[in-house]
């Protein structure tokens, strides 16, 4: 079963999975949910979102209406506690996605080689997400850029189409799959994750803009 169908319910679920594409799965740490992507499903889940609410005003005309029926109202309650239980559940579940892309996006941004193994080394629950910033990270970046400084430092490309670097293209992305006609979702997602600043740059050279990925 999709993730997104077992967060969301089937038909919502379903909608979201196909903005996305099979590729993308939320919490599924080896995919990489790029900026645009990332904000339609956030779009998505505030309609889901008002979606409840109405829902809840309508429970609320219900129960204007049905007056001293008990079972009714009885039923009435449950739906309102269900309806609780889920857009607590949602937003749970928001906070943690755009926690994580801003993590990821800020490991890469600090020039990490492998932003999984960089991850992997932070103290997580000593970092917060707060009005669109994380704290507690910085200490901490500049500590494992110290003590594992070869995590960190971005390998460039070099040869003659490529600017000047301290690395060259790997041979198994020779093929650009950011190039129209090349794409390639799973070699990007390894490009990303292994070596941001390739990513950057065979991005640019597509004509794409990086910051559509976080970079």
């Amino acid at each position: 079963m999709s993730r997104f169908v077992e967060l969301l319910g089937e038909e919502l679920g379903k909608q979201v999975q196909e903005k996305l594409g099979d590729g993308f799965i939320i919490g599924k740490e080896e995919n990489y949910i790029a900026k645009h992507r990332f904000d339609e499903v956030n779009e998505q889940l505030g309609e889901y979102k008002k979606m409840l609410s109405d829902r809840d005003n309508q429970l609320e005309e219900l129960k204007k209406k049905a007056g001293d029926n008990e079972e009714l109202n009885q039923r009435i309650q449950e739906l309102e506690e269900q309806n609780k239980t889920t857009a607590e559940e949602y937003e749970s579940q928001l906070a943690a996605q755009k926690f994580d892309f801003e993590l990821e996006k800020a490991i890469r941004e600090a020039g990490a080689r492998n932003p999984k193994a960089v991850k992997a080394l932070l103290n997580t629950d000593e970092i917060k997400l707060e009005d669109g910033k994380l704290t507690g990270l910085d200490a901490q970046l500049e500590k494992l850029q110290k003590d594992e400084d070869y995590l960190f430092g971005e390998v460039g490309l070099k040869g003659k189409d490529h600017d000047e670097g301290d690395g060259k293209l790997d041979q198994d992305y020779k093929e650009n799959p950011w190039e129209p006609g090349k794409v390639s979702l799973t070699k990007q997602s390894e490009i990303l994750d292994e070596n941001p600043g390739k990513a950057k740059k065979l991005i640019e050279k597509a004509g794409g803009n990086p910051s559509d990925y976080g970079l």
